[in-house]
């Protein structure tokens, strides 16, 4: 259940609940699925920022009501096929730099880019982290990052300079590649929980929460 303390609960609540579906199945992510916990967790967010659920949301709810091995061998597969691979191609594969040049802008300096805006933020990885810095779980987690270091901030300078960081964000990097992806994943005929999923990204990049 969500606790209702105010509207930065429930954008972070609906982004780490977004980032968790976008990670590679697990048992654990099937057990909140099924139990109801994830779905609850949206809904009940999206309505506190006064945000529609996705059309197909009461037919996933549905999908969702079958046994866990079930679900977890069927998001399992999908997974693979849409953002890993598929036969040698790959219908969606989640990083910026795949997208960005088809919306005129440089692919090569991508990562450096987002690196750039992480660490405006105060948010550094190391060395030898496993994922590239413009993955799409990397850039939800440094968006939760960000809610958080809003909230804990407060009012005041520190609080504006983390939200301008957040809206530029939004603006000049996800808006710019998300819409792009969410096609692709479109596209592929992708499984009812990715199709949502995806849904519900496009409508927070575009609110710019």
């Amino acid at each position: 259940m969500v606790v209702r303390v105010n509207k930065e609960t429930a954008e972070i609540v609906v982004l780490r609940r977004i980032c968790e579906a976008l990670r590679p199945p697990n048992e654990l992510l099937v057990a909140e699925l099924t139990d109801g916990n994830w779905v609850t967790d949206v809904q009940e967010s999206l309505g506190e920022l006064g945000m529609a659920l996705p059309a197909a949301w009461d037919t996933l709810t549905r999908v969702l009501a079958r046994p866990r091995r079930e679900i977890l061998a069927e998001l399992t597969a999908e997974y693979t096929r849409l953002f890993i691979n598929d036969y040698g191609q790959t219908p969606a594969p989640p990083y910026a730099s795949v997208y960005l040049p088809t919306c005129s802008q440089g692919g090569s300096q991508v990562a450096l880019q987002v690196s750039e805006w992480y660490s405006q933020a105060g948010m550094a990885l190391p060395p030898d982290y496993p994922e590239p810095h413009d993955s799409l779980g990397v850039e939800l987690e440094y968006l939760i990052y960000l809610h958080q270091s809003i909230a804990e901030a407060g009012t005041g300078q520190a609080s504006k300079y983390l939200r301008t960081i957040k809206g530029d964000f939004y603006a000049n990097h996800l808006a710019k590649w998300i819409p792009c992806f969410a096609r692709r994943v479109r596209a592929a005929d992708a499984h009812l929980f990715y199709a949502v999923v995806v849904e519900l990204l496009t409508a927070v990049v575009a609110a710019g929460l």
